[in-house]
């Protein structure tokens, strides 16, 4: 559920500094409507639904009238969005809400005048003055600039560290990379003050006192003014400093060359490399706040290979000229990890064969998150037990994190792990029904009956309303796919699926839901990682469903394939998964009945897979072309469309 924020109004007052105040009588309807927001926040956190619905008609007439306010637009433009989403959440719980009419907004205050300009006689070119700072002001010139030169001035006075300069008041004014380091009015938005509160800034072992920190907050909270002759002006000339010029950027090089492994290399990036650089070097080298030290990022290979401020930091083929070994070894500046422990020679050694063979990759997407590479690389060298305790407490945490304030049952049987929020003897049907499938499974597939159908074990989880269903999308940040009442996810590290249960078989059969996902779990088990979710799901939901046809779930699936497909503008927004969660399982699934249309075919695809070809490759082999003009002919939306 989204919350409220008491701040939003009375962030409002604070962004009218420079236009024409407000008055009293507005002053105290923003401070009131602030009030009814601060007991909505308290209402939406405690669950007490029926109370927000009460105080819901008061709210939004409030905000309503505050919207005529010009000065007050933007924020309450702001509030009305939450309003809105709290709304929303309301609704998909089933609630009935009182009529909610957009008001008509006022136009947005015009920003501030200009700069006066230079007065009569002053030589052509001059830049516009400042106004001198008032008493009680804090004084740019002789307060603020003195105190950034001193705190800050070697790294982003006369230097651009990490791609930020403010050699002059008009560049901090605009900021960098889409960040305000001053928030004109408002300190706690300002990303100089976060972070030098949060410790980042400044380096080089100097700090900022409390008395700094509250004069640099006050300027800001009164406007950041200017009080100097010319913003452009460098802050060391402004306050009689000796200027140094500030380093020009660096020239970048162009990347390494991105060389796949062919699996004959004595070591892995993603087993041997990858969890080296996620253990050590991700406190200044990921891509996190201030974690991009001398312009490098390992958060994913692409930018391995694009090196940073000082050009490449490999040359495949020649460690010893790579700067990556040289920076481990303390042999070009400082020694690399900065601050932390020296790698060992044993680690050293495995960087310097893996450039040595090449620096190849073999992690599956270049752009895919280094801790993922090593943590698939994990599981898949793990044992069935190793993985299996590993999943089960994974279990555990997605359920808190998903649905915090339901207790789960658990069933544990061979094959899988039951979780959900729904009676014990539900849950032991679930787990009846997943054993018996995988049992057919296995001979259907020819796999040994004493070994289980996916190693480390899945997790089938079991929730009880729609509510409880959609909360699953701060699992894997996406909308799950409500209609379809499932869905099956695996990545290797992770094997599960998510059911929202019928009540009873009478709404559909649950029988046939659990087996839909087994069987989907068993086709993303073959692909070991290399099968996008679209596919296996939709294998599994028309492997299972030809059986089951008039079954009142499936039976709708069924009858939304030729809508779904009627909106594909090409045959690869399938796989692109532009057709939304839903829309792009169920083409998914048609698409998957087509290919089931053709055992032969099929199963040559099905071997191809098992085989460890990728889906473009397996689906050359069992139907003459990749996915994408395989699809063309299904749906007729391909260019070259497969008859």
């Amino acid at each position: 559920m989204r919350y409220f924020s008491l701040a939003m109004l009375i962030w409002a007052i604070g962004l009218v500094v420079g236009y024409a105040a407000i008055t009293p009588d507005q002053q105290k309807k923003v401070t009131a409507t602030a009030a009814m927001l601060s007991k909505m926040d308290a209402l939406v956190k405690a669950e007490k639904y029926d109370d927000v619905l009460k105080q819901l008609p008061e709210l939004q007439a409030a905000v309503t009238e505050l919207a005529t306010i010009p000065e007050l637009a933007l924020p309450v433009a702001n509030v009305i969005k939450r309003i809105e989403a709290v709304r929303g959440d309301l609704e998909l719980q089933g609630f009935t809400l009182p009529e909610f009419v957009k008001p008509e907004m006022a136009k947005p205050m015009p920003k501030p005048a200009p700069m006066p300009m230079p007065a009569p006689g002053t030589p052509a070119g001059t830049p516009p003055a400042g106004v001198p700072a008032a008493a009680g002001e804090v004084s740019f010139v002789k307060q603020v600039a003195p105190f950034l030169i001193a705190k800050c001035g070697k790294c982003h006075v006369d230097g651009a560290k990490g791609g930020l300069n403010f050699a002059s008041y008009e560049v901090l004014e605009k900021g960098y990379k889409g960040k305000l380091m001053i928030q004109k009015g408002e300190s706690q938005a300002s990303e100089g003050v976060r972070e030098i509160v949060s410790g980042n800034m400044p380096k080089g072992g100097l700090k900022v006192d409390a008395a700094e920190l509250t004069m640099f907050k006050k300027w800001i909270d009164d406007g950041a003014k200017f009080d100097g002759q010319d913003p452009k002006a460098l802050l060391t000339a402004l306050v009689g400093t000796k200027a140094v010029p500030a380093k020009a950027a660096p020239v970048k090089e162009p990347p390494v060359a991105l060389v796949a492994a062919t699996g004959k290399e004595t070591v892995s990036f993603a087993r041997d490399i990858a969890p080296m650089l996620v253990g050590t070097c991700f406190n200044c080298h990921s891509s996190g706040n201030n974690a991009d030290k001398g312009g490098l990022r390992f958060n994913h290979y692409t930018n391995l290979l694009k090196g940073g401020d000082s050009g490449k930091i490999m040359v495949p083929g020649k460690p010893a000229d790579s700067l990556l070994v040289k920076k481990l070894k303390g042999m070009a500046g400082d020694r690399m990890p900065l601050n932390g422990k020296a790698w060992s020679d044993k680690q050293i050694g495995l960087v310097e064969k893996w450039i040595a063979e090449g620096a190849k990759y073999d992690g599956g997407d270049p752009m895919l998150a280094t801790e993922t590479v090593a943590a698939v690389a994990k599981a898949r060298d793990a044992t069935h037990e190793q993985l299996l305790a590993e999943r089960k407490t994974t279990a555990i945490d997605n359920w808190k994190h998903a649905l915090p304030d339901e207790r789960p049952n658990q069933v544990e049987s061979t094959n899988f792990l039951v979780v959900g929020s729904i009676s014990e003897d539900r849950l032991k049907q679930i787990s009846d029904f997943a054993e018996a499938q995988a049992t057919l499974l296995k001979t259907q597939f020819g796999l040994p009956a004493d070994k289980p159908l996916i190693k480390g074990r899945a997790t089938l989880f079991a929730v009880k309303s729609k509510i409880d269903y959609v909360e699953w999308k701060a699992i894997e940040e996406r909308e799950p796919p409500i209609n379809l009442r499932g869905h099956p996810r695996h990545t290797v590290i992770d094997a599960y699926a998510v059911l929202w249960v019928p009540a009873d078989d009478k709404e559909f059969s649950l029988k046939t839901l659990v087996n839909e996902q087994v069987s989907a779990l068993l086709f993303a088990e073959f692909g070991n990682g290399k099968l996008p979710p679209w596919f296996y799901s939709g294998l599994g939901r028309a492997f299972v469903g030809k059986n089951d046809a008039r079954d009142p779930r499936v039976k709708m699936i069924d009858e939304s394939v030729t809508g779904v497909v009627g909106r594909l503008g090409k045959a690869d927004d399938l796989p692109k998964g532009t057709l939304g969660a839903e829309g792009t399982e169920v083409a998914g699934y048609g698409f998957a009945k087509y290919l089931l249309s053709n055992q032969s075919k099929f199963n040559s695809l099905i071997t191809a897979i098992r085989a460890g070809a990728d889906l473009d490759s397996a689906m050359t082999r069992g139907f003459g072309g990749g996915a994408v003009q395989v699809i063309g002919g299904w749906s007729g939306k391909g260019m070259n469309a497969q008859k």
